[in-house]
């Protein structure tokens, strides 16, 4: 019964771990840093795996009399067991530090974006700026294009009354002599 118990309990613990495990290792694309701490995790995954094998071993020897199990049968499974639980705290101790790696690599991300954030409305403004003047300039142009058609036209309306005005001396002084 007691057997039982501690076998369900270490189970319930293992796919625990495993599945954090699981959900943290997708995310690859961090520092070396963080990929030793994940090889160094499925190192102590390996190692627990192993441990916890040997506790299920121990569980079942039975060295006694009449083939029950003796004092140090069971100190030897409190021992494997001190060992797992012992691979545990080392393990959520690398799944606390990738936790924190993850945690920073969020709050670098946040910084990033406010940056660039900040950046995009500097550009836009600056471009606002730079439409805002363009805009006058064609404007500008505009009126300037305008003057000079009446320019234009005036140049060849007096251009015109200068040629008509020549015209007009030349059949003067024509009839005159």
């Amino acid at each position: 019964m007691l057997f039982v118990f501690w076998t369900s309990i270490l189970i319930m613990i293992k796919s625990a771990l495993l599945s954090i495990v699981v959900l943290l290792l997708p995310f690859s694309a961090l520092a070396t840093a963080k990929d030793s701490l994940r090889e160094e995790l499925k190192h102590l995954l390996k190692e627990r795996q192993e441990l916890f094998d040997s506790y299920s071993r121990s569980l079942v020897r039975k060295s006694g009399i009449f083939n029950h199990r003796t004092k140090n049968d069971l100190r030897e499974s409190h021992d494997r067991l001190k060992e797992i639980v012992e691979s545990d705290n080392r393990i959520m101790s690398r799944l606390n530090r990738l936790l924190e790696f993850r945690n920073l690599e969020k709050q670098t991300m946040g910084y990033d974006k406010r940056d660039m954030e900040d950046r995009i409305a500097k550009l836009n403004s600056g471009m606002q700026i730079l439409l805002n003047k363009n805009n006058a300039l064609e404007q500008k142009n505009k009126e300037l294009l305008s003057k000079l058609k009446k320019q234009k036209r005036n140049f060849y309306i007096l251009l015109g009354v200068m040629i008509s005005a020549i015209i007009l001396m030349f059949f003067r002084f024509r009839k005159k002599t």
